[in-house]
């Protein structure tokens, strides 16, 4: 797990197909919890942590992020976020 949380949260968000709006908030991954799908970016990244102000209570970083969006563990999300990164890699 060690690993999946050395990948910055920006990365992670891009893994889970986040945007980036031009004024610099982050568009949702979770966007069916909105009520207009995230068409107005609602998240921010502070400290190495994303926080979208719908759906999170408090900044996360990046395992907590891919556990809450793909409802797995925290194994399962390390697991994930290393595969990803990974490919993203190699490409």
């Amino acid at each position: 797990m060690w690993a999946a949380s050395q990948v910055p949260v920006e990365q992670v968000l891009e893994m889970l197909e986040g945007r980036q709006a031009a004024n610099g908030n982050w568009h949702c991954p979770r966007p069916k919890r909105h009520n207009n799908g995230d068409a107005t970016a609602s998240a921010k990244i502070r400290d190495g942590k994303f926080r979208c102000f719908k759906c999170d209570g408090e900044d996360v970083e990046g395992l907590r992020l891919v556990m809450d969006t793909k409802a797995v563990g925290p194994y399962e999300a390390a697991m994930w976020i290393a595969r990803n990164a990974a490919a993203a890699a190699k490409a």
